[in-house]
């Protein structure tokens, strides 16, 4: 199952020490771990960490023992942590421009866009000190005000992020002679 939408039980904590078995060789040479399915431990609704002890026993290929039925358990822990949001500000010096004509120049409307960032709380917490950057494209835009997404360079792996916007002005480059 899942865990409650505002919260993430993607960390395990697996407590084990190395285990001797028994039984058929051709067997045991093609053993290299023991796969628990992750169903076993049940994180329904979860909010907080779920722990649980399995019993290696059941997912040992037939024909197969444990030399020490005393190491026949296993314990482990999935770390539930809340998904948190933020607004961070970012500087229009930090985005950067891509496909601006030759003969055009851009200047963005304001100094900075609120972006809100979720994500577990420590991530979120980590990403509070790093400097956010992002990026438009303003290819075959014509002069005039625009209102752009901006993309954000981060790591999409920990983070999601509403829809940002920039406002940008492109203008013709003036080109006379001075």
């Amino acid at each position: 199952g899942n865990c409650r939408a505002e919260y993430e039980g993607k960390t395990y904590y697996l407590s084990y020490a190395p285990v001797k078995l028994k039984g058929n060789s051709s067997i045991l040479n093609s053993i290299n771990f023991i796969e628990i399915p992750g169903e076993v431990v049940n994180i329904e609704g979860a909010i907080d960490d779920v722990k649980a002890t399995i019993d290696i026993m059941a997912y040992l290929p037939e024909g197969v023992e444990l030399v020490d039925n005393t190491q026949a358990t296993v314990d482990i822990t999935v770390a539930i942590e809340a998904i948190k949001s933020k607004v961070f500000s970012i500087f229009t010096q930090d985005i950067q421009v891509t496909g601006l004509s030759n003969d055009a120049e851009l200047a963005f409307v304001h100094s900075s866009v609120a972006a809100t960032i979720l994500g577990k709380e420590s991530d979120i917490n980590a990403l509070a000190e790093t400097v956010l950057k992002g990026n438009i494209d303003v290819t075959d835009l014509e002069v005039g005000t625009h209102q752009l997404e901006l993309m954000l360079d981060i790591d999409n792996s920990k983070y999601t992020y509403e829809d940002v916007f920039v406002s940008v002005v492109i203008s013709e480059k003036n080109t006379q002679d001075t």
